[in-house]
């Protein structure tokens, strides 16, 4: 019971951590013939509004989606892990 809940605590942290650092450090600059480009580290959404020659693909990037949600996911296993060793009591 105390491994899955240090584990979905854990999850449940670092995505929440991941989708706010996805937003604010996320460029917005489609008011002036740019690109919203949201995702850390991949870009998995951008969005384009104005004329553009040599467009990027625009939507949700499902590529970087795929990559962000795996990053969070290992660093989740990661850090329960590094947790669950850390609480256990050390043999005499």
């Amino acid at each position: 019971m105390f491994k899955k809940r240090i584990f979905f605590i854990t999850t449940a942290s670092l995505v929440l951590a991941w989708l706010v650092l996805s937003l604010v450090l996320g460029s917005y600059h489609a008011a002036t013939d740019g690109y919203n480009s949201i995702g850390v580290p991949a870009v998995f959404y951008r969005s384009f509004a104005g004329k553009c020659f040599d467009c990027l693909p625009t939507g949700i990037l499902w590529e970087g989606l795929v990559m962000d949600l795996v990053l969070v996911l290992v660093l989740a296993v990661l850090t329960a892990l590094f947790l669950r060793k850390r609480r256990r009591p050390a043999k005499k």
